[in-house]
Order: C-alpha cells, then sequence, then structure tokens
C-alpha cells in the first residue's frame, strides 16, 4: 500500500507538497476503514478524496502521481542516449524552471516498507535513492547523485558495481529491472502493479474492458458492478467481425501506435469502443463491444457502444479499473469522479474502497471531486480529506482537513462550502459578472 507520496516544482507545484495515506492519531472517527499492516506503527487509509476550486492544482497532484510512475516504468525504455528528459517544472517564477523536479514515496510491498525518490532537470537525473525498511531497520539500497561516487547496498549483491553506468537521462531503477536484476525488478512490479491508474485515457480503459468481458470471471465482476448501478445495462459482450484493411486506407492513416511491447507487431485503433487490429497481410480482426438492455415487450435490445450515453461510458471507464484495482490491490486514480455520475453512485465507489470486505486485499483510491455531498462522516473521515488552493503566485497548497479544527458531530459539506476550510474559489455576485459601462 502507498504510505505517503511528495511532490516539488511539478506544473502548478512550486514548494514541495505531500499526500499522506497515513491515519491521524489526533481523531477518533470511524475506525472502518483502517487497515493494518505488519511493521507499520499506526493505520494507513485506503481512500482520500481531494477538494479544491477550479484550477487549483487538484490535477496537478494526481499528475505527479501518474509522471512518477511512469518514469519509474519508462525512463529507460524509452529515452534516447542524449535526449532531454520531459518535466514539467513551475513557470510562474523564472528560477524554478531549471529547479529539480523532486518526487518521493514511501510504500509497503511484500510486507516491507521501502522509500524511493529522484530528482532531475530536463538535462539529467540530478539524485536518486531506494531505501529498504526490513524489521524496521533501514537498509540503504542505493543512493546515487550526479558527479559523486555511487553507493550501492550489499542489499543488491555482489556484483552491484556491474549495475552502475546508467544514462544521465534514465532512472537506475529503471535501468536495472531492465537487465532482469532480481530484487529491483520486484520494485519494478510494485509500481508496474498500478494498472488502474486511470486519468481519463478512455483508449487504455476500453482494452481492458475488451479482455475483462473475455474472460468469464472478469466478466461476471463487470455485469455485477454494472447491474448494481441501475444504468438499465444487463448484459455486455465484444463481437468479432474479420475485415480488410488494405481496403480502408482512411482507416489504416487513424491507427495509434499504442501499447507496442504488449501487441508485438500489431497496431490498435480504437474507435467508438472498437478495437481493431491489424496484422502484416492487412487483415484485421475488430472487438466491437456492445450492451443488452431490456425493452418495453421484455425482449432483449442490443446497443452498439456510441449509443450508449455519456454517462454509462463515464461509469464503464471507472468501472473496469475500479475492479482490477480491487482485484489486485492496487491505487487507482480518478480525476473528477463526480463528472457525470450520480452522488449516490460517487458514494458507492467510494464505499466499496473503505469496506474491508469488498476490498480484502488494500486497493487505495484517490480521487478529486466538486460533490460536497461526500463530506460526510458516514462515509469519509476527517483524515481522508484533503484540499488544494492557490495562493497569489500561483503555486498550489495541498493540505488535509485535520489541520483545521473541527469536531466529528460538524457539518462538513456546510463548512466547506461556507469557506471554513478553503480551497472554494472567490465568486462575484451575479450582478457583477458584467459590470461594464453603457452609455446613456
Amino acid at each position: 500500500m502507498l504510505l505517503r507520496f511528495g511532490v516539488e516544482n511539478h506544473r502548478s507545484i512550486k514548494g514541495y507538497q505531500e499526500l499522506s495515506f497515513m491515519a491521524s492519531r489526533a481523531i477518533k472517527d470511524s475506525p472502518d476503514p483502517l487497515r493494518e499492516l505488519p511493521g507499520i506503527k499506526g493505520h494507513v487509509l485506503p481512500v482520500a478524496a481531494l477538494y479544491g476550486a477550479n484550477a487549483s492544482g487538484k490535477t496537478s497532484v494526481v499528475r505527479a502521481l501518474v509522471y512518477f510512475q511512469e518514469a519509474v516504468l519508462y525512463s529507460h525504455r524509452r529515452g534516447e542516449p542524449g535526449s532531454p528528459i520531459l518535466t514539467n517544472p513551475f513557470l510562474l517564477d523564472e528560477k524554478f524552471t531549471s529547479t529539480p523536479t523532486r518526487m518521493n514515496c514511501d510504500f509497503v510491498h511484500d510486507g516491507v516498507r521501502y522509500h524511493f525518490g529522484f530528482k532531475l532537470t530536463s538535462r539529467e537525473i540530478v539524485e536518486e535513492w531506494l531505501y529498504a525498511y526490513p524489521n524496521g531497520r533501514q537498509q540503504i539500497w542505493y543512493h546515487l547523485k550526479a558527479g559523486e561516487p555511487p553507493v550501492l547496498g550489499a542489499a543488491l549483491g555482489r556484483r552491484r558495481k556491474d549495475l552502475y553506468g546508467k544514462r544521465p537521462n534514465s532512472l537506475f531503477l529503471s535501468a536495472a529491472a531492465q537487465n532482469n536484476h532480481e530484487k529491483l525488478g520486484m520494485i519494478i512490479d510494485y509500481f508496474r502493479s498500478w494498472p488502474s491508474v486511470y486519468i481519463g485515457k478512455s483508449e487504455a480503459i476500453q482494452r481492458k474492458l475488451g479482455r475483462m468481458i473475455a474472460d468469464d470471471a472478469g466478466k461476471a465482476r463487470l455485469l455485477d458492478i454494472i447491474r448494481a448501478a441501475d444504468i438499465g445495462v444487463i448484459d455486455v459482450d465484444a463481437r468479432k467481425i474479420v475485415v480488410d484493411m488494405s481496403e480502408s486506407a482512411g482507416e489504416i492513416e487513424k491507427i495509434e501506435q499504442l501499447d507496442r511491447e504488449e501487441f508485438d507487431n500489431y497496431a490498435i485503433i480504437i474507435s467508438n469502443g472498437d478495437e481493431i487490429y491489424r496484422d502484416g497481410e492487412g487483415k484485421a480482426a475488430v472487438h466491437s463491444i456492445v450492451f443488452k438492455h431490456t425493452s418495453s415487450d421484455g425482449s432483449d435490445v442490443t446497443f452498439p457502444w456510441r449509443n450508449e450515453s455519456h454517462g454509462t461510458h463515464r461509469y464503464i471507464y471507472i468501472a473496469v479499473p475500479v475492479l482490477q484495482a480491487l482485484d489486485t490491490g492496487s491505487p487507482i486514480i480518478v480525476d473528477e469522479l463526480d463528472s457525470s455520475l450520480h452522488p449516490l453512485l460517487s458514494r458507492k465507489i467510494v464505499e466499496l474502497f473503505n469496506n474491508p470486505r469488498t476490498n480484502p486485499k488494500g486497493a487505495q483510491l484517490l480521487f478529486t471531486t466538486h460533490d460536497s455531498s461526500l463530506l460526510s462522516r458516514n462515509l469519509l473521515r476527517r483524515d481522508q480529506i484533503w484540499f488544494t488552493e492557490k495562493d497569489r503566485g500561483g503555486a498550489t497548497h495541498l493540505y488535509p482537513l485535520t489541520d483545521i479544527a473541527t469536531r466529528a458531530h460538524d457539518n462538513l459539506e456546510k463548512g466547506y462550502l461556507d469557506g471554513r476550510f478553503g480551497a472554494i474559489p472567490y465568486v462575484r455576485p451575479v450582478d457583477d459578472w458584467f459590470n461594464r459601462k453603457v452609455d446613456p
């Protein structure tokens, strides 16, 4: 499970900000969501909700986590020698455009706590470190600084020095894993177990949906969560059609190269819920996702993906990674959970993660939202509620509700909308919105 994540100098985040999944010891809210992990003092939380005004930096926080994961997994494989590192520094202060971006996290994997982090610029990895805490004792796996001799711990094995020699634009962890180092490969596997990280990549979700439908157990779980939402869908399936792409030049031009390492020589196009796999001979198998409804006379009616509502699409896009997270115990990020979802559905999704019976493997949910109805003590503990707010210089500040004096029986929704906790926009009275002088 993820214990904490910190970030500095990324998008609208200027100074160091930290999001924690550790429960506060200062409050006595419902103990139901709390999780115990061996070797960890205190309890871990399965859910964190992020509130704030539009453009306050909520998305910057969640995108930082995605950037962090992708840097670990792909910095060596995707980066060419000498190529610049893609960074997104804070742009409203000139000196920060050349200041390193810093990211780090603490997590528990296979019963051991780890601390991993890095600093980087567009030119190089400035610093990178990985520590383990077996039985609560610190163990240095490695600590690297540009221009200094590497510190490589004995835990990496006798040939640990052979691992060093990475490119300046590649994380050591990413490079060592590509060289099949067993222990560092295990850490990579942890970050790879975050396949459910989601910010709106509909194409990736559609691919996962197709695979889930092809698996009987996966389809059964998907139907459970679809039927529970009362969106009118009683069944979902994928129809396979073979087409000759050599006669559809227009379609070939639209092909996007996605996950080529996973599909070898296949190219993929996704349009309106269809997946088209094109082979070297121009043939393609199209997996078209369809939904079954019941008509007024009781008969079944099949709808293609494009005929379903935007709300159904949005719910499916969330339901698929939610199921994957619950099945694997991985984290999931949902930006704007309330977008096109009824508040009761948003609430039930949060309950799935908070409830140890529906979430036995410790999956975690981080979501942003404007839905103040979720600010209920019957749903979220006060230490599960976080806020983002920008200062006058345009920098995002991240803080938990527990930084503000509240009581367990307070009406949190009213307090938030009244501006008691900050993180809301200052909106002028409507009469002043179009305050222009008009000649008499």
